[in-house]
């Protein structure tokens, strides 16, 4: 049976082979790829043909990773081509928690490497909470090329899905020594992953009755950057696996250091990986592979000595335990399972012989995804263990289980049906990713396409604020969330500020000031957060806490509940000089829509018109 690199060669070089020489070359060309070690063919024929193989299957890799970042990049070129609402500057940003990866950026590039708070200016200094290598290099990429932050944080997301791609695709490769099913199979976890989380959202999704949302690894930062260098850690243990070379550790080393200055979640997963490798070893007693191990352990701490001091100093500011509930750190001891998981653990199991080469690795990664998305049974403190499975666990699952399914296939399938039905699915996916992506920006093309009336104001406030300037709009969301993007001044109000290291004191303060422009008095404040604004305080004082200890954000104590309306009676009561004295507010920008209430009409005579246009209205308010 014909493999599936010989029917490639095939179908790309049958159109252009004329004559009975060529017909010659063609068939040298399957016996190569069938038996490289023929001695009856042509030394030079042997050469030529190895290497018109390789290079196809770069070609098809680099090709893959250029059309997913076409696809990553396609709502901001549609966005760029839309007559209706003519671009003017402000991207979209439709991930989850996109802005506030910009917003990082934007830090960054105002001189706060430290990223103690992006948002509040009086808590600049504070430890870092998230690693800020990845908005570094974003930031150092968009000063080298001249070019604003945001816009580098666009051009970004489109390189690093390039490179996420010929990074899953060699890794892949690599462990499963099968290079071109690798590739169909990352083709389709990148382009179809909506498909391999749930198969029966297919039917919805093509009569627009549900939307997955824009493709998973097309938010920049988390997860494109990390999941890059965890992912070529895994390509340089395959390699070592297959030919045990000591400066290959070193190299693994160096791309685990950059995990710790990046993402919690791809360091711990690739540490416990390398721990059970290192258990093999030594039950084996393989002391070349057991040296190389312990070289690999002792170069990532010493490159992350500083990452662990400084994880020590954060774990005991007097403001981490209440900051790390907002990260959704819990309690708990529960084990967790998915269906990749339980997969993937007879899979690594059952496939020795049929991906040999990197035995033990595929067993240490599938035990290794399950003690690191159970790691609080060990713990007892549970931090969102689901992005363990988004990130890791079910790209290194779904691969595997895709590229054991083509294998059988193959076995069963003659050539003329399987190559066509391979090509069928990654031609498939491919698709469906564009559908993805543009069905999305068509739902948000409203939303986003009326955001550009707000070009104006950002270029006003770029030209007249800085860092430690703070701004707030009148109602919570568009301005609060993107002025940190799109200009250097800091925000009043916004959820995101909570990400950071912040006293409960201080998210409350924020919650507070939005009930008082809203002239939410007290004893309607005594009503309204029991009932309906009990999410809204959940949320702002513990942001995800409640969702991931118990499964509902609007589980906040009552006890607690009851202390924030006593607490809102006292800030209700101080005067507006003393509420700008406790967190100052230099800009107030005001929407045609926002309902004047009376605190806006006090707020309006401490200031100024600073700015005005058909939608936005700017007041300078006096600094207290």
């Amino acid at each position: 049976m014909l493999h599936i690199e010989e029917c490639l060669l095939w179908i790309v070089w049958s159109p252009f082979l004329k004559g009975k020489a060529s017909l010659v070359l063609l068939r040298d060309a399957l016996t190569v790829v069938r038996a490289p070690q023929h001695d009856n063919t042509d030394s030079c024929t042997l050469c030529t043909i190895v290497h018109l193989n390789r290079s196809l299957f770069l070609l098809a890799a680099f090709s893959l990773g250029l059309l997913f970042a076409a696809a990553v990049l396609l709502p901001h070129i549609l966005q760029r081509n839309d007559r209706q609402y003519p671009f003017r500057g402000i991207e979209i940003m439709g991930t989850d928690a996109e802005n506030y990866y910009a917003a990082r950026v934007r830090e960054v590039s105002d001189g706060f490497p430290s990223l103690g708070n992006a948002y509040y200016a009086d808590l600049k200094d504070t430890p870092s909470v998230q690693p800020p290598l990845p908005e570094i290099v974003v930031a150092s990429i968009g000063q080298m090329l001249s070019i604003d932050p945001v816009t580098a944080f666009v051009l970004c997301k489109g390189l690093f899905a390039f490179l996420l791609t010929i990074v899953l695709v060699g890794a892949f490769s690599s462990i499963t020594a099968m290079p071109w099913l690798s590739l169909v199979a990352v083709c389709v976890l990148l382009f179809a992953n909506a498909l391999l989380n749930a198969p029966w959202d297919l039917p919805a999704i093509l009569r627009g009755e549900l939307s997955p949302g824009f493709l998973r690894f097309s938010r920049p930062i988390n997860p494109q950057w990390p999941v890059f260098f965890f992912f070529t850690t895994l390509w340089i243990f395959s390699s070592w696996m297959k030919d045990q070379k000591s400066w290959k550790m070193i190299l693994a080393a160096v791309t685990t250091i950059v995990m710790f200055y990046s993402y919690v979640y791809a360091w711990t997963t690739m540490a416990v990986i390398a721990f059970l490798l290192l258990l093999y070893f030594l039950f084996r007693q393989d002391k070349p592979r057991l040296c190389d191990l312990f070289l690999y352990a002792f170069l990532c701490l010493l490159g992350g000595l500083p990452y662990f001091l400084h994880v020590f100093s954060t774990m005991h500011h007097p403001w981490y335990a209440e900051s790390a509930m907002r990260q959704g750190l819990v309690a708990s001891r529960h084990i967790v399972l998915g269906a990749w998981v339980l997969v993937f653990l007879p899979l690594s199991m059952c496939t020795r012989r049929l991906f040999p080469r990197t035995m033990p690795l595929l067993p240490a990664l599938a035990f290794g995804g399950l003690l690191v998305l159970n790691q609080q049974v060990i713990t007892g403190s549970a931090l969102v263990p689901h992005h363990y499975h988004w990130y890791f666990i079910q790209p290194l699952a779904s691969v595997v289980f895709l590229v054991t399914i083509f294998v059988f296939l193959r076995r069963m399938l003659p050539a003329k049906i399987f190559v066509p039905l391979l090509s069928l699915i990654c031609l498939s996916s491919i698709g469906f990713g564009f559908f993805q992506q543009r069905d999305i920006y068509e739902k948000q093309r409203q939303q986003w396409g009326e955001m550009q009336e707000s070009a104006d104001l950002f270029t006003f406030l770029r030209k007249n604020t800085k860092p430690g300037i703070v701004v707030t709009g009148a109602s919570e969301g568009f301005i609060d969330e993107y002025v940190p993007v799109y200009t250097s001044a800091d925000s009043y109000a916004t959820l995101y500020a909570n990400l950071f290291l912040v006293p409960d004191s201080r998210a409350q303060d924020a919650f507070f000031f939005r009930l008082w422009m809203k002239d939410v008095a007290p004893d309607e404040a005594d009503r309204r957060l029991p009932t309906d604004l009990r999410a809204d305080l959940s949320s702002a004082l513990h942001a995800i806490y409640f969702r991931e200890f118990a499964g509902d954000i609007r589980a906040i104590p009552d006890e607690e509940v009851a202390d924030a309306s006593r607490a809102y009676h006292q800030y209700y009561n101080l005067s507006i000089e003393e509420k700008l004295k406790l967190h100052p507010l230099h800009m107030l920008v005001l929407q045609r829509e926002d309902k004047e209430t009376s605190a806006l009409r006090a707020l309006k005579k401490l200031g100024k018109v600073a700015y005005s246009d058909s939608r936005f209205t700017v007041f300078s308010l006096k600094s207290f």
